[in-house]
């Protein structure tokens, strides 16, 4: 499907059930980018927002063992929340905020349902690796983004943050994307969970 759907309906969820069981695979992860975009309604209304989110719990019903990535904004005066009704925090099982500053992206989380919330940040990066053998339109190799840890390193003009991902890490990611994605009814390039394993264990 190459339109956003709206996931407080009933419809289109029926119409996303229907999309992924004609790809023939069921998702481990199902991504929202973004709650706005996917949801009809006032953000500010919980009477809006229920919905959705009773919808979002019946496809982890449906699919045994998913989740459900949802990419939202923070508000314009407070960056430490989420924006709309505070029933969007409270529906979630899990709040990880998200802040760019350069190459550094610091991963926050401050809600785990039914578990402590991480006491230390995450700090990630992204890099850009060629996809061995995949080419676009104009013959150039294609790209995907990978991300990396990063540990944190003081020096004198303050903090500068190091890639703490190997050559050989790189190499072999690119190994297992070459060996174990697949195709979908749309084009898009996914890699099947049991897959990734099975090349993992073979390889050592």
């Amino acid at each position: 499907m190459q339109y956003p759907l709206s996931l407080n309906s009933d419809a289109d969820l029926a119409s996303l059930f229907q999309a992924i069981s004609t790809a023939r695979f069921e998702p481990d992860i199902i991504c929202v980018d973004t709650f706005y975009r996917y949801l009809e309604g006032d953000e500010n209304q919980a009477s809006d927002t229920r919905p959705f989110f009773e919808n979002i719990t019946k496809i982890m019903q449906r699919y045994e063992g998913s989740s459900v990535l949802i990419i939202h904004h923070t508000g314009v005066g407070d960056k430490t929340r989420a924006r709309g009704s505070t029933s969007i925090r409270a529906a979630l099982e899990v709040n990880i905020l998200c802040e760019k500053d350069g190459p550094k992206i610091t991963l926050h989380q401050d809600k785990m349902k039914d578990f402590e919330a991480l006491s230390e940040d995450t700090l990630v990066g992204i890099s850009s690796v060629e996809v061995h053998g995949w080419f676009d339109d104009d013959g150039e190799a294609e790209k995907t983004a990978i991300i990396i840890p990063m540990e944190k390193e003081p020096d004198e003009t303050g903090e500068s943050y190091e890639e703490t991902l190997t050559e050989n890490e790189r190499l072999s990611f690119r190994d297992v994307v070459m060996n174990c994605a697949k195709t979908d009814a749309t084009g898009r390039v996914w890699i099947p969970k049991e897959s990734w394993q099975r090349y993992l264990k073979a390889s050592g």
